[in-house]
């Protein structure tokens, strides 16, 4: 079995998971991260979640082969599919999944909240099940996004201003008649995607307060090592080594232009 010096393996369909990392990479300093993004069969909220099954645990294959001693599910919809499924098959790794934020926003005291995920997501049982424990404190709307993760991820050719108007038009279409300029309510983002879009609904919706999975993952990851005895005694400073199934190298770059966006 892997041992301390083994690597944190992250994974996602696609750059949503890459806003995980700079707030794990903070929290754990000297740990070696990989990350795979699965680009080719992006986006995961329209594959079936047999077909997410099959891919993730060939990924977790990969991982193994890696040297991963952990592996964080950063990715909404695969942890909706395939967790479950993923903990039984391979039952002598820790695996860490993604779920949205519903019962921190309700601890918090939130009375309204909006909930943005995939369509998988959207109607995971999960999903279902967080909104149903937080009922006497919360009244939480779900909304499925179909596309969403598109237009923040494949953005290529396009300038700043035009991707920016081309999500501005998707929200504002989606949200009508749930979230406006004046609502004041919480918002969850319950893909890993759309934590990218957190400077943008902000400017749209200014008395909304945003929540995402990341920093209670990240927090969970931190104790299930230090439980584990599994930190790494290193004390120089980790690493990050990205792969995907499209070109590495090209992956790479456009993770790294990801991460420049995040400040924790």
């Amino acid at each position: 079995m892997t041992g301390k010096t083994g690597k944190i393996a992250v994974f996602d369909s696609g750059m949503g998971g890459v806003s995980f990392l700079p707030l794990a990479m903070k929290m754990l300093p000297h740990e070696n991260f990989i990350y795979y993004g699965d680009l080719k069969n992006a986006p995961y909220g329209e594959q079936t979640p047999q077909f997410i099954k099959n891919r993730v645990s060939e990924i977790f294959d990969f991982f193994i082969e890696q040297d991963a001693k952990i592996i964080v599910i950063a990715c909404n919809t695969a942890t909706s599919a395939a967790v479950k499924y993923l903990r039984a098959k391979y039952k002598n790794l820790t695996i860490l999944g993604m779920e949205p934020a519903i019962q921190l926003a309700a601890k918090n005291g939130e009375k309204d909240i909006v909930i943005l995920s995939t369509p998988i997501t959207s109607c995971a049982p999960n999903t279902l099940r967080l909104i149903e424990e937080n009922r006497a404190k919360a009244h939480a709307v779900s909304i499925p996004c179909g596309g969403l993760m598109d237009l923040v991820e494949n953005n290529e050719g396009l300038s700043m201003a035009e991707n920016k108007k081309q999500l501005t038009a998707y929200l504002k279409q989606r949200l009508k008649g749930v979230v406006d300029e004046d609502s004041d309510c919480a918002m969850i983002l319950g893909c890993t995607h759309y934590i990218f879009l957190r400077n943008l609904l902000s400017e749209l919706y200014p008395k909304v307060r945003l929540y995402d999975g990341n920093e209670g993952t990240a927090r969970n990851l931190r104790r299930h090592l230090e439980e584990k005895n599994l930190l790494n005694p290193s004390l120089e400073l980790g690493s990050v080594e990205f792969f995907s199934s499209v070109d590495n190298a090209e992956f790479t770059a456009k993770a790294k232009s990801f991460m420049a966006r995040l400040e924790y």
